[in-house]
């Protein structure tokens, strides 16, 4: 019921004769607004023993995700962990509902999202993000497609850490950077995995991006992430040593992040 509500009110805006332009813009938000609202005023009303299927469980999934969407990490994760149809729990279930692969894959997704980004506010998510990427890095190893997008989600989560830096300032930007750092720097010790190093190094990358503000000087802490972004980019290239096309992408990005540290050798 919930996902056929946001649904329909998505479908009732892409039928509407609004023109393009600001009114029209407005009443988009208005209208996902409203549904988003829907989404989550539904999930507090659930049920003791709410249904389990794919429709109630699809729901929880776009519920997630508009709490991640307002900054509400935690929050989406108790949607995410519901004890009766949360995705994650039902996923430790092993319930029928999730056994879909590309269903799963995006249970996985979402879960990975919200737990890094509520890691500076719970520091059991820490645990949770590992165990959550391991998963996802066995759902893709067999798929080269689903490789691809696994390093799309990495780059993604990279960039949303250096948003979520940048809003921030002073000592508590300071405290934030440290929190992914020592994630970072947990995650690293002895990875093997190709989608786990680039993951490290493009976070590195984002961390030094959200303190590198000045083109004619480059702050210290912003030279130490881009320096640990290197280091895990070389390890990237020798576990792809063996692959000529990746290890010629792995080189040209590790010339890119030199060049942030003004190092042109």
């Amino acid at each position: 019921a919930l996902r056929g509500e946001y649904v329909r009110r998505q479908v009732e805006w892409r039928a509407s004769n609004a023109e393009p332009g600001a009114d029209a813009v407005e009443a988009q938000q208005e209208l996902s607004s409203d549904s988003r609202r829907f989404l989550v005023d539904g999930f507090q009303r659930l049920p003791e023993k709410p249904v389990v299927n794919r429709f109630n469980l699809t729901a929880l999934l776009l519920t997630a995700e508009v709490l991640l969407e307002n900054s509400q990490p935690v929050q989406a994760a108790q949607v995410l962990e519901h004890p009766t149809l949360g995705p994650m729990t039902l996923m430790n279930l092993n319930h029928a509902v999730v056994n879909e692969p590309m269903l799963r894959r995006q249970c996985l997704q979402i879960a990975l999202r919200c737990y890094v980004a509520a890691i500076d506010q719970d520091g059991s998510m820490v645990a949770k993000a590992k165990a959550v990427m391991a998963e996802l890095q066995s759902s893709v190893a067999s798929d080269p497609q689903g490789l691809q997008q696994m390093v799309a989600i990495y780059v993604q989560l990279a960039r949303s850490i250096e948003d979520q830096l940048k809003a921030t300032s002073g000592e508590a930007k300071q405290q934030l950077s440290k929190v992914f750092e020592a994630f970072l720097t947990e995650l690293s010790a002895g990875a093997t995995d190709a989608g786990v190093l680039l993951w490290v190094a493009e976070t590195y990358v984002s961390l030094g991006s959200s303190f590198d503000g000045n083109p004619d000087f480059l702050q210290p802490v912003a030279r130490s992430y881009y320096e640990k972004a290197a280091t895990s980019l070389e390890q990237l290239q020798r576990v792809a040593s063996g692959d000529p096309a990746r290890s010629t992408q792995v080189h040209a990005r590790l010339a890119s992040v030199k060049a942030l540290q003004h190092d042109f050798a």
